[in-house]
């Protein structure tokens, strides 16, 4: 019950996305949709929703309100779990309720959107965006050997980036005229940080940039970018395959294979490099091979080896 108050009113912060941006994202190459007032990018889950395989029922709504089917169909927790993953903002000036709905036993009624009243859980506006760059602060830098280091930056509020196993960030640098963009994999996603390990190269715009920062300074920052998922059960022996920094996809994983109990997958590593002092995070993927109880092995994989005297 209660008077509808629009979606700003009391949300500073939040990312609001009007009509006619909603308008523009209607193809398979960027698809938005609206449920409950909320803007949610489905681009990548396209292909995977259940009624694209017999007719486009999602897609039907690109650039639109997709509330009357979502609610016209029964949808899981987890169905709904998903579709949360994909929130990017608030339509402009779309109605709420003061009341509050189970997301979902309740009745829904066209037109009205649901939100906890005072005292009840409201679901935290993401760390991240997929369309507005956001601003994050350097707090240390740890070097990791002659040309590669760990860039720690804060993340406000003690908050998480809340990235999903294994993805990607994008970071923003504008150089004169040019707008530049790199993605980067972090190696950590913690309560008030996350942790990049970037190469510096001579010909890199943006890692060059990445390595003249002090602490203090700022990087703007999109995302997250999903690619392949792990998660606990997927696969009973996994391979990987890295070089250089190709490695940080693979901390995602390991980390996350780690943090699970009773997660004993086996893990074969293959990771090649020019020289053993270009091999990133030994110290820390020969311990963990260790800890693993032999579920673990890695083989280094040099291209350059110097004897003495040679």
């Amino acid at each position: 019950g209660g008077e509808p108050i629009t979606i700003e009113e009391g949300m500073e912060g939040v990312n609001i996305i009007t009509s006619e941006e909603l308008s523009n994202h209607k193809t398979k190459e960027s698809c938005w949709v609206v449920v409950h007032g909320k803007v949610y990018d489905v681009t990548e889950y396209l292909p995977d929703h259940p009624g694209e395989r017999s007719a486009p029922l999602l897609f039907r709504h690109a650039g639109g309100d997709a509330t009357d089917d979502f609610e016209g169909m029964f949808h899981s927790k987890r169905a709904r779990g998903i579709l949360e993953d994909m929130y990017i903002g608030e339509l402009e000036g779309a109605q709420r309720s003061n009341s509050f709905l189970d997301p979902v036993s309740a009745k829904y009624s066209p037109g009205s959107i649901s939100r906890p009243s005072t005292g009840m859980f409201m679901k935290k506006t993401p760390v991240l965006s997929k369309i507005i760059p956001k601003e994050f602060a350097l707090k240390k830098i740890i070097r990791v050997n002659h040309n590669t280091k760990v860039f720690r930056f804060m993340v406000p509020n003690k908050r998480k980036l809340g990235l999903p196993v294994a993805s990607t960030i994008m970071i923003h640098l504008k150089k004169g005229d040019e707008k530049i963009t790199r993605q980067y994999t972090p190696i950590a996603d913690k309560k008030g940080y996350f942790d990049l390990l970037i190469k510096e190269y001579n010909t890199g715009n943006m890692s060059e940039f990445i390595h003249t920062l002090s602490e203090n300074d700022t990087i703007l920052v999109t995302g997250p970018i999903l690619g392949p998922t792990y998660r606990f059960g997927i696969s009973r022996h996994i391979g990987m395959i890295a070089a250089g920094t190709g490695i940080t996809p693979m901390i995602q994983v390991l980390s996350e294979v780690r943090r699970v109990k009773g997660d004993h997958t086996k893990i074969t590593i293959l990771y090649a490099n020019r020289s053993e002092r270009d091999i990133l995070m030994k110290r820390r993927l020969d311990r963990w091979c260790e800890e693993s109880s032999g579920d673990w092995k890695i083989h280094y994989l040099l291209s350059q080896v110097y004897l003495c005297g040679k």
